[in-house]
């Protein structure tokens, strides 16, 4: 579903800058632009690493010391900002809109509004940006949007709803809509209050108000909190399912949205992963809005624009499979995404198939396209020339050595009379529920046969889908039984599907799950995974060679949690002990731990790979814990130590991940032997943490190889620190260094 007033636009620059685009640096892989909050506390900063980052804190006391952030207001010149270039360089890119940050949390406001002096008219660069970029942009006959954060830390009567609310950001958003008339009212910062709070369906009712009295679309997403909203914003990662409704996924062309001096050109996306990103997107029904971070000048930079115009080629000569199509049956998956071009086919009842391959293969084949979903008429390139093709059950295969390996992707427009009774999704053998045995006993369902279940019973299940319509939910596994998949079937081919419900319930001492997929969880929501898989009221409980969307265990001791997949959710052990995290791969929850231990002590966590959170392995409150030889890739945590003791951080291995090993609040701790590659800092010891050791480690092309901000007592002895980007070592503390090697690099010391 498109997002009603961008027409057919699917693509989109986002233009983010702030007062912070001056200072102009984070941690590599956090924002640029919560630069204010990263040096200083500030109300309503979620998820973000405790504020201040010593990170931020020792570069500005380095760089600008004693400046406080409004200081550089008059930095903010914007004598390089060109309107006309930022609109030409969006349609080289291909795309059709703009979603320009009217005001972003420090409250600094791009065009001359009349409810406060801290705006580019009377403040920095004295223009009014949001007039002139709206004006080139609708001079390319791109659609103008405008991003507006509800969270203020500049406004003194934040967030107070007579004083901040109804006075100030209500009036300020009228005011957008009523001189601007954007086509897209783009909020955020909406989380630290309720849509009550910011007074949001009636703040929307005037805003559909104004564009009904004025005569423009406007469409307005769901970050007001509000109960109606035209499209979802997601952030930085495609979603894994395709969501119902209109949606957008807005990410930065690096890790950070206001411009990074941090960041290296190998940070960013290429040309070929943004075409794979929009891709994946639209075959999902989405919009990608992907942004752009000028420097304080208003200059964007040049490995911005060059990714761009690199994807833009490809996006340009492909609009038609972009702008304006439609979902097919299937997305895809992988390499092979699909969309459909409205009315290209000629034929009545025909649809012009866009079959987009990835990886550019001589020989692609599209198992969508199969002769399932209908007849193949003929394939042709974007330029008309013929493909050959075979069709067969298995999908289309088409014959395109032809193409150039270097384009970025390969369109085939592939003309397709739909089967009669519409695609056929083959699930067999998934198609109805296996057999199901309790000892020799064959069992109408697994609900049936859990309910009977004596301790000692092994319940097993054929391959097949068991949901909701046989099975009541939660499936409660009790005292010394064993639920699983038939013995030699994989995990994938036994599928229990809660629909929506809490899934699995392990409740009692030896309670077992062994090899089964669990799919249809309850939802959680940012942090909170999932409702999948539960372990309670017993202990020595086992979940073993699953897929499923997240584990949960509260209390008891002994568990043993092993060889999963968990995808979408995480791995959750809440005040139980003596527990054992072994070799699972994780990925998927995005703003939480891949893998959290609350409290507790005894556990052991390893072995385990964790991708796309926040946090890769996190411990707090509790004590006598191994995290040893897990892998990980992560986006501000890596492994994080918190009010915990006795914690022995062994032989892991970190990659592109902010703070590879971050031990804070923390007594009698040892990091030892680890390897941290290009990461932003190897290993932060910091508040207050105590009797740490970071000993024998290895800190590869990290921007900083070690940092020790307010910590005590800690020694850092015998690590190898090679092509340190930045220090070698930072600290505000007396840490003892023995016997490193730095790599050329130097020990700074920070005086604050």
């Amino acid at each position: 579903m498109p997002i009603r007033s961008l027409g057919d636009a699917r693509f989109g620059m986002f233009v983010h800058a702030n007062i912070a685009s001056v200072p102009g640096f984070a941690p590599v892989r956090e924002y640029a632009d919560w630069y204010w909050s990263h040096l200083e506390p500030k109300p309503d900063v979620v998820l973000h690493p405790t504020s201040p980052l010593p990170e931020v804190v020792a570069w500005h006391a380095e760089h600008f010391p004693g400046r406080a952030f409004d200081d550089f207001i008059p930095g903010l010149t914007d004598e390089q900002f060109d309107p006309a270039a930022y609109a030409d360089l969006a349609v080289a890119a291909g795309m059709r809109y703009v979603v320009h940050v009217t005001k972003h949390h420090d409250g600094f406001c791009w065009w001359g509004s009349a409810l406060t002096d801290r705006n580019s008219v009377r403040q920095g660069p004295r223009r009014d940006v949001v007039e002139e970029l709206a004006a080139a942009t609708r001079a390319r006959d791109l659609v103008f949007g405008a991003y507006y954060s509800l969270l203020d830390w500049a406004h003194p009567a934040y967030p107070d709803q007579a004083g901040y609310v109804d006075a100030f950001l209500h009036p300020q958003i009228v005011e957008l809509a009523e001189r601007f008339q954007p086509a897209v009212l783009w909020g955020d910062g909406h989380w630290g209050h309720s849509g009550a709070h910011w007074r949001a369906d009636a703040l929307l009712e005037t805003v559909y108000g104004i564009a009904d009295r004025l005569g423009f679309d406007i469409a307005v997403n769901d970050r007001f909190f509000a109960s109606h909203a035209d499209f979802v914003s997601y952030e930085y990662d495609v979603p894994p399912n395709a969501p119902d409704g209109a949606w957008e996924l807005c990410r930065g062309l690096a890790y950070s949205f206001c411009w990074n001096r941090a960041e290296r050109d190998e940070d960013h996306l290429t040309g070929r992963q943004i075409v794979a990103m929009l891709v994946e997107t639209v075959a999902k029904g989405g919009n990608l809005l992907l942004n752009v971070g000028p420097r304080a000048d208003g200059s964007i930079p040049d490995i911005q624009q060059r990714v761009l115009r690199d994807a833009g080629e490809w996006v340009r000569a492909n609009a038609d499979a972009i702008h304006g199509s439609e979902r097919f049956s299937v997305p895809g998956a992988a390499a092979h995404w699909y969309t459909v071009t409205p009315g290209a086919a000629g034929a009545k009842g025909r649809q012009r198939v866009n079959a987009i391959d990835l990886h550019a293969s001589a020989a692609p084949r599209f198992a969508a396209l199969g002769a399932a979903f209908g007849r193949v008429t003929g394939v042709t390139g974007p330029d008309g020339i013929e493909f050959p093709f075979v069709q067969t059950d298995a999908g289309l295969r088409i014959d395109g050595r032809d193409w150039d390996d270097t384009t970025l992707a390969v369109r085939y427009c592939v003309d397709l009379e739909p089967s009669a009774t519409g695609p056929i999704v083959l699930h067999t053998p998934l198609a109805a529920p296996g057999r199901i045995t309790r000892g020799e006993v064959t069992m109408p369902s697994i609900t049936a046969a859990l309910e009977g279940a004596q301790p000692g019973d092994v319940v097993e299940i054929g391959p097949g889908r068991y949901s909701t319509d046989q099975e009541t939910f939660p499936l409660v596994v009790p005292t010394h039984v064993m639920l699983r998949g038939v013995p030699g079937a994989a995990a994938p081919t036994v599928v229990i599907d809660a629909g929506g419900h809490h899934a699995v319930a392990l409740s009692g001492d030896d309670a077992a799950l062994v090899g089964v997929t669990v799919v249809g969880g309850a939802p959680g929501y940012m942090m909170i995974p999932p409702t999948c898989v539960s372990v309670a009221n017993g202990s020595r409980a086992v979940v073993r060679d699953c897929t499923v969307e997240s584990i949960s265990v509260t209390g008891g001791d002994g568990h043993r949690i092993q060889g999963n997949v968990v995808a979408g959710g995480n791995i959750w052990c809440l005040g139980a002990s003596d527990t054992t995290i072994h070799a699972n791969f994780q990925h998927g929850l995005r703003w939480g731990p891949g893998i959290e231990v609350r409290g507790g002590a005894n556990h052991v966590v390893d072995s385990n790979e964790c991708t796309d959170d926040l946090c890769a392995v996190r411990v707090a409150g509790a004590t006598h814990v191994l995290i040893d030889e897990n892998r990980y890739e992560s986006r501000w945590f890596g492994i994080h130590v918190d009010a915990s003791s006795a914690v022995v951080v062994r032989r892991n291995q970190a990659w592109q991940t902010m703070r590879a090993i971050n031990v804070e609040n923390s007594d009698d701790v040892l990091v030892e032997r680890n390897l941290a590659e290009h990461c932003d800092t190897g290993a932060l010891v910091e508040r207050a943490a105590t009797n740490v050791r970071v000993v024998e480690n290895w800190f590869h092309d990290c921007r900083v190889g070690v940092l020790c901000w307010d910590d005590d007592a800690t020694v850092v002895r015998d690590n190898a620190i090679s092509e340190p980007r930045d220090h070698a070592v930072v600290l505000n503390s007396d840490a003892d260094l023995v016997n490193n090697d730095l790599g050329g690099g130097d020990a700074y010391r920070v005086r604050t």
